[in-house]
């Protein structure tokens, strides 16, 4: 781990997590060693940072709970990975087809309305000849 970016991500009140149970934070600094495992106590959660252009210092990802799941979440977050692009190509797929679902459905439920207000219509008197 980079020393300085350690210290950097303690000024602002992180806590740098050398060592869990789980290893948690070791096997994430071996899928990619620009990246810490830290704890934020203000916000209770757990956030990886990747400190590849430090100073800058930017957060990849977060979890409530500290396990293998946070691991996942560094790989799905990861650009420059097929695994990455892969799931977020997933998520933009299935976020369209929500919203198609949804527009179909909004499609629906106006012809529905307006039928039902035709038929109304027929019953009355007609203007046009």
């Amino acid at each position: 781990m980079d020393r300085r970016a350690c210290e950097l991500l303690e000024k602002k009140g992180l806590k740098v997590i050398y060592s869990d149970t789980q290893d948690i934070g070791k096997r994430i600094n071996a899928y990619d060693k620009d990246l810490i495992l830290t704890y934020n106590p203000k916000q209770n959660e757990y956030q990886v940072y990747d400190v590849q252009n430090y100073p800058i210092v930017m957060i990849a990802t977060f979890a409530s709970v500290l396990d293998a799941r946070l691991i996942e979440r560094v790989k799905r977050a990861d650009n420059r990975t097929s695994y990455g692009i892969r799931a977020k190509v997933d998520e933009v797929r299935n976020e369209q087809m929500k919203k198609e679902a949804d527009e179909k459905k909004s499609a629906y439920e106006i012809a529905q309305a307006m039928k039902k207000e035709l038929k109304g219509a027929d019953k009355g008197l007609k203007h046009f000849i």
